[in-house]
């Protein structure tokens, strides 16, 4: 069987082509560098895979929507799914949505987690579910619009934050980045923020700004900033422990009182 990965010449594209290869799949690449066309590529392909920037997607599935027959399985990699299954489902393949949920510089997809959007899976949701599972990847099966409620909070939000404190930071402290003057929660916190600005521009602005739900998400964010603002500045520690307690409780209750981060602190510690 082939599998041909578009922009698969890309980081993530070489994470898994490899993989594919390994089940015994031949691997067609396009993209900008090859002579294979997307056409090409999808006229001899059984699996198409779009590995192409988030903004680019429908572009690709515009310019191979023709050669897309029943017998084929269209999939793709995005950070988004909803408004892009919509268009794949425009076509006659079958669909199915990926989501590699780990940054492009792994050697094994094991224990890292990988969403599916099964839309219209038919035969092949079995095919890639058991590569997946004999990779050992933890797989998540979510609706399109489940998936991308849940990475306004999980990525965008995240990416959000990570943005506004680095900018806090150098506006605020520039001449301190540079000394031992830190705590561990600060570091992790910059280590964060680069991972973060190490990445395309690009695909940071289209998660911010294509994912619907971003807008509420940021609104609750607003609200909570304010709310606890307003604790701050009126100097209320009642309502501060308040808030503190009451979150500690409802995070504790679901991921436990020690972070992986810290093995080395107790959860009271001073030194945060």
């Amino acid at each position: 069987m082939k599998v041909g990965l578009i922009g698969g010449d890309g980081k993530m594209g070489q994470i898994f082509k490899p993989i594919f290869e390994k089940y015994g799949h031949e691997i067609l690449i396009s993209s900008l560098g090859t002579e294979l066309t997307n056409t090409e590529l999808t006229r001899k392909s059984d699996v198409i895979i779009l590995c192409v920037p988030l903004g680019k997607n429908r572009g690709v599935i515009t310019e191979i929507e023709p050669l897309l027959t029943e017998n084929k399985l269209l999939m793709d990699i995005a950070s988004l799914k909803d408004p892009l299954i919509i268009s794949m489902m425009k076509t006659r393949a079958s669909v199915i949505g990926m989501h590699p949920l780990f940054v492009p510089f792994t050697q094994s997809i094991e224990g890292k987690t990988v969403v599916l959007c099964p839309a219209r899976a038919g035969k092949w949701q079995e095919w890639i579910t058991d590569i997946l599972t004999k990779e050992k990847a933890v797989i998540s099966i979510m609706k399109p619009n489940e998936h991308d409620k849940t990475m306004a909070y999980v990525q965008a939000l995240i990416h959000f934050i990570s943005l506004v404190f680095a900018d806090t930071v150098f506006h605020e402290i520039p001449n301190e980045l540079g000394s031992g003057n830190k705590t561990p929660v600060f570091e992790h916190m910059m280590q964060l923020c680069i991972r973060v600005l190490s990445q395309s521009s690009d695909l940071y602005a289209n998660i911010e700004m294509c994912n619907e739900h971003f807008p509420k998400a940021l609104t609750a964010f607003q609200s909570s900033i304010d709310f606890l603002q307003k604790i701050v500045s009126s100097k209320n520690i009642e309502s501060f422990k308040s808030f503190y307690e009451d979150l500690s409780k409802k995070i504790i209750a679901i991921r436990g009182n020690t972070s992986p981060l810290f093995p080395e602190e107790k959860p009271d510690s001073s030194h945060s």
